[in-house]
């Protein structure tokens, strides 16, 4: 089974542990500043470590592929774009 954010059940696994207890914390702040009027910002998967990880990396723009309605809402290095890739 793929793991990119094109398949449909990866994608719904993303969107089901956006608040798991390791990434809640992040997308918690990333509502607040939504809701706050800052602009998009995308939610970060929690295939990836959230509080838990070694180490940030903050972008200025992560790409369309973040979007809503354009590609997955999630900051995600399964993203299909070549943001991604690196």
């Amino acid at each position: 089974m793929p793991r990119r954010m094109a398949d449909d059940d990866f994608r719904r696994g993303q969107k089901a542990g956006m608040f798991s207890a390791h990434i809640r914390p992040v997308n918690d702040l990333v509502e607040d500043l939504r809701a706050q009027g800052r602009g998009f910002v995308p939610y970060v998967a929690p295939l990836h470590g959230g509080v838990e990880s070694r180490m940030l990396s903050i972008l200025r723009d992560p790409g369309p592929a973040t979007r809503d309605g354009v590609g997955s809402g999630f900051l995600c290095i399964e993203n299909d774009d070549p943001a991604a890739e690196f």
